[in-house]
């Protein structure tokens, strides 16, 4: 099905993590069209918008008022401090709450990841009325607005030992993962500067082939 233009979906960039593994901010780091993931990101969700399937993007990270005026996309920080996805979440609905219904959130560092694969995740998401990820991967994740998360991040998150993980989330309130061919690359992600390595490497070998990335 395609989303219904009564929809309101609201796209997130998850932009904000401390990127202590690879030692730099991931969100800034440049493939080899010199356009950083944080920029690519903004241009996988970009057809969404044209197509009115979801309204705007917006990005979860500390503002920066020039990046914030050179992707034209609004910043929204953390209101909780060091609480990870969980957080972040928590934090976007508290102040997008009465603009959408649902959120699709998608994490910055997914150099390989597509239009595509995101409007997947919408028609599944709303077909179901449930949140919906791919199977073994927790994110990018398609996730209905409710009461019962608003109350779950808030327990969590104001508890010591709370369970800050987008799994135990997914598995509290129910969720849909789409099963996928393991030998696609759009899930691939880079948290070390050996891993992006071999991503630009494969990033070079598709674009010498002409292959979408």
């Amino acid at each position: 099905m395609m989303p219904s233009r009564n929809s309101r979906i609201i796209a997130a960039i998850l932009a904000g993590g401390l990127s202590s593994r690879m030692g730099t901010d991931k969100a800034l780091l440049q493939d080899n069209q010199q356009q950083s993931q944080l920029q690519r990101a903004c241009s996988v969700i970009q057809p969404l918008i044209d197509d009115s399937v979801i309204q705007q993007a917006v990005i979860s990270r500390a503002l920066n008022s020039e990046e914030q005026q050179q992707l034209g996309c609004k910043f929204i920080q953390d209101l909780v401090e060091e609480k990870g996805p969980l957080g972040a979440i928590y934090s976007l609905i508290q102040v997008l709450k009465h603009q959408c219904d649902y959120l699709l959130l998608l994490p910055v560092d997914l150099p390989f990841i597509q239009t595509s694969n995101l409007n997947t995740l919408i028609n599944d998401g709303l077909e179901n009325q449930s949140a919906c990820f791919y199977q073994g991967h927790f994110l990018p994740l398609f996730l209905p607005l409710s009461d019962p998360l608003i109350q779950y991040l808030e327990q969590q998150l104001n508890c010591k030992n709370g369970n800050l993980s987008v799994r135990g989330l997914l598995t509290k309130l129910g969720s849909q993962a789409i099963p996928y061919n393991e030998d696609e690359k759009f899930l691939t992600n880079a948290n070390t500067p050996e891993q992006w390595l071999a991503i630009q490497k494969l990033l070079t070998e598709g674009n010498k082939q002409n292959i979408p990335l």
